[in-house]
């Protein structure tokens, strides 16, 4: 077909621009209804809904992968070697550090008063051998008191003390793992200003923890997520723990390690390893 000016005119062609400009129009112009504007938020609440529900699966699934065979082979990975690190001429952190290719986030182990940074590494535990094959970089501290080896002033807190070794590993606000006597460690520095805690960590696992009566009202301000595990047979320290870590708000996991004592990680080391990778894989 010619038009009036001789030029050939495609009308398929002329009819899908004018659609195109007609649909781009209506799109700029458009205000869903109420009903509609309903309509979408529940097809993004589904969404949103399967997508945590897939979340969850997952966690699941690594949580089912963590074997007796994946236990025992980590008996063959090599001990992360002791390291040190002088700070300054009074500072001096002495730890075990393992480091995946790729990690999720930190995770630091603190120890109680019969323990050190290498239970975390020996038998029957593991840990962190375990951390590094599904990507987490793990830091196990020794502390400045009973079996640990790190150093520090006197005059320094042992709040300000974590402070410090967390700045000198070069650790992201690290997942804090504190039983027994290291809670004179953890708490002053996770909630001497609870408001802020998430500022310094992403996430909290007590052990049935000293001093917790000292926090147990800063607590309450501090939502930090949080997994608490204990053993069935911790009479001393565990009950009186719990009932004060009970005031922290993002409690997601309580775990009760039956027929395991105080240090429930060496008597349960298998169950212990496996709730951890449950509350990481969460966080």
């Amino acid at each position: 077909m010619m038009s009036p000016s001789g030029l050939h005119v495609n009308k398929p062609v002329i009819l899908l621009i004018i659609g195109f400009v007609g649909a781009v129009i209506f799109w700029f112009n458009y205000t869903p209804s109420a009903e509609e504007k309903d309509l979408i938020s529940k097809v993004d609440e589904k969404e949103t809904g399967q997508k945590d529900k897939v979340k969850m699966a997952a966690v699941s699934s690594v949580t089912m992968e963590l074997t007796d065979e994946f236990f025992d082979a980590l008996k063959t990975e090599k001990e992360p070697e002791e390291k040190t690190l002088k700070v300054n001429d009074s500072l001096e952190l002495v730890y075990r550090e393992v480091v995946p290719a790729s990690s999720n986030f930190d995770v630091l182990f603190l120890h109680g008063q019969a323990f050190e940074a290498k239970t975390w590494v020996s038998d029957p535990v593991y840990t962190l051998q375990m951390l590094k094959k599904i990507g987490y970089k793990a830091v196990a501290l020794d502390l400045p008191e009973a079996k640990g080896k790190s150093k520090k002033p006197d005059a320094m807190e042992n709040g300000e003390f974590i402070k410090k070794a967390i700045a000198a590993l070069k650790l992201d606000k690290p997942v804090i793992i504190s039983p027994s006597m290291s809670g004179g460690y953890s708490l002053p520095y996770l909630f001497n200003e609870p408001a802020t805690v998430l500022e310094r960590s992403r996430g909290f696992v007590p052990v049935a923890p000293v001093s917790t009566a000292e926090y147990k009202d800063k607590f309450k301000d501090a939502k930090i997520p949080t997994l608490i595990i204990y053993g069935e047979n911790d009479k001393v320290i565990g009950p009186e723990a719990l009932k004060n870590l009970k005031n922290l708000p993002s409690i997601k996991m309580e775990v009760k390690l039956e027929a395991a004592g105080h240090a429930c990680y060496m008597n349960k080391p298998k169950d212990f390893n496996k709730k951890l990778v449950e509350f990481l894989k969460q966080l």
